[in-house]
């Protein structure tokens, strides 16, 4: 459901040909999808078009780092207390209905995970700060916990990640695409466990990732300058984007084989933001945001913007998806959206689900028209429910329809 916005905004909304406003018909591709996600900060799940409350939402605590198990069965979200800043690993059993708690107070910043069997919930525990590194930055312990959902003890593996980012964020989009990748700026972390070892962030700004290995005595090897990193459904392959590409570079994405530990480059047409892999491993997907156009106010509506960004305009983008066959190397476009950015990219059957977040249009103009006081929404939440986020189906053949299945749904995780 839309939220917060005023009529005259509504007006004229379409996506791709599917009004906005309503509800969105069903489809059979629809009936066959089955996905997660957070609405009204309640859990829900969709099977089908229309969803099913599973977690009630609680005023005052927030729903994220969900995840599901390989199998389907297991739903792993955190409960966020807003005030007191206490938090629960939790996981929910779709057979039974049951949740169970699993630890207090998680790490944070870290995504939670299962193995490939289903059988264990992988997550971390953030220690205190332990020591320096050579450049005098805080690194803290990192204690990574595999535990088995039947109750068994758990595995405990004790790392170490670098501590100390932050930064602001003006724009409700760029808080939204912060939210919905659970990393600063768009820059996820990684925890997951391979059949080679473990696979993580040493990094708390997303840059870097390393796998370790718990032969010999335990083993680290870090590979340096990627980022926004995805594994592959076989969990044997990385994929990231380099970071240190630039406008002038020609651009690429990275396969890092986690057995040999060889590296593989593809060049492509444009500048990633994300990247995902196929269901079968054969493809990859990549997002591009690129510029559109600058929007630029006069008058009152000019005056009051300004007061909140200092300038009386704003940027639109278009958002892309690519499908780039990791055989042939053939690239195609198979999305293409006016929006801020692809926030997640999923494998499902003959194709992805993806996220967009709108561009920031519907809150500019709602305080450039003085109908929305940037000032008085301390929390900023009235602001973000103002930028519309929508899930679509994208098939992998070209011509096949685009769906749009959900609209203001965060957090959306596939169920297989």
């Amino acid at each position: 459901m839309l939220k917060n916005r005023t009529p005259h905004l509504l007006a004229g909304m379409f996506v791709a040909g599917i009004a906005l406003a309503g509800a969105v018909a069903a489809s059979a591709q629809e009936d066959t999808l089955r996905f997660t996600g957070v609405e009204n900060n309640a859990l829900v799940i969709y099977e089908g078009s229309t969803p099913t409350e599973l977690v009630a939402g609680v005023e005052g605590v927030s729903i994220t780092q969900t995840a599901a198990s390989p199998d389907g069965r297991y739903i792993a979200y955190v409960a966020y207390e807003d005030a007191t800043g206490e938090s629960t690993l939790v996981a929910y059993d779709t057979t039974t209905g049951l949740p169970t708690t699993i630890a207090q107070n998680p790490a944070p910043a870290y995504p939670v995970s299962f193995t490939i069997d289903s059988a264990s919930i992988v997550y971390a525990m953030q220690g205190a700060s332990i020591g320096q590194n050579d450049d005098g930055s805080a690194f803290n312990a990192l204690d990574v916990y595999v535990q088995p959902l039947d109750g068994g003890e758990a595995e405990v593996t004790s790392l170490r990640t670098n501590i100390g980012c932050g930064g602001g964020l003006q724009l409700p989009t760029e808080t939204l695409y912060t939210r919905e990748t659970l990393g600063l700026g768009g820059n996820s972390l990684m925890l997951a466990a391979t059949p080679f070892g473990i696979v993580y962030s040493p990094n708390c700004n997303g840059v870097g990732v390393t796998l370790y290995s718990p032969e010999n005595g335990g083993s680290e090897e870090t590979f340096m300058d990627v980022a926004r990193v995805a594994l592959s459904p076989d969990r044997t392959r990385l994929a990231a984007i380099p970071t240190l590409l630039n406008p002038a570079s020609s651009p690429e994405l990275l396969v890092i084989d986690l057995e040999t530990r060889e590296i593989s480059r593809i060049l492509i047409n444009a500048m990633p933001d994300r990247v995902a892999w196929s269901a079968d491993g054969s493809a990859l997907y990549f997002s591009v945001q690129a510029y559109d156009t600058t929007v630029v106010l006069e008058g009152e509506r000019a005056e009051r913007l300004s007061a909140v960004l200092g300038e009386p305009s704003f940027n639109r983008f278009t958002t892309i998806l690519h499908r780039i066959d990791l055989e042939t190397g053939v690239d195609s476009e198979v999305f293409v959206q006016s929006a801020f950015a692809i926030s997640r990219i999923q494998p499902v059957e003959n194709g992805v689900i993806v996220t967009t977040i709108d561009n920031v249009d519907f809150w500019a103009m709602a305080i450039a028209d003085g109908e929305y006081d940037y000032v008085a929404d301390e929390t900023g939440e009235a602001g973000l429910a103002l930028i519309p986020v929508t899930t679509w189906f994208v098939p992998e053949t070209l011509g096949d329809p685009t769906e749009a299945i959900a609209r203001d749904v965060m957090q959306v995780t596939v169920l297989p």
